[in-house]
């Protein structure tokens, strides 16, 4: 979608959705705890699923507000944080095979080498790419 593209759908989710928009949420404080309580169930029904509904308008109005460096930045962050992760996962569980798979020998044994050789080669990838 070109920026154009995204402008006109923001405006047809804001039209289309006026009145969902227009529901009083708790974390702006348009209404307090207490008037929720006040409400019949299915006034309650109603007004969660609204506040639901508009909550998900929001996300995507954001979403399609977002700038293509900005969506690119917020992909490449959430690869950066994702293969930290998985490093911090396969150092974790190397640690945990060179606690249990010491042999008599003082050695990791065979099977348990071969399991930490391929964590090395998924780290040495990971590392690099």
């Amino acid at each position: 979608m070109d920026v154009m593209e995204r402008e006109i759908e923001v405006q047809r989710l804001r039209e289309e959705n006026k009145a969902i928009l227009s529901t009083p949420l708790l974390s702006e404080g348009s209404i307090s705890p207490a008037q929720v309580g006040m409400f019949s169930k299915r006034q309650g029904r109603q007004w969660i699923n609204n506040a639901q509904r508009r909550m998900q308008v929001e996300s995507q109005i954001k979403e399609l507000q977002l700038t293509d460096e900005q969506i690119a930045s917020n992909e490449a962050e959430a690869q950066r944080e994702a293969n930290e992760s998985r490093i911090l996962q396969i150092q974790r569980q190397m640690q945990d095979i060179q606690n249990i798979g010491i042999g008599k020998n003082g050695k990791l044994r065979p099977k348990y080498q071969r399991v930490c050789d391929q964590l090395h080669n998924e780290l040495r990838i990971l590392h690099n790419g």
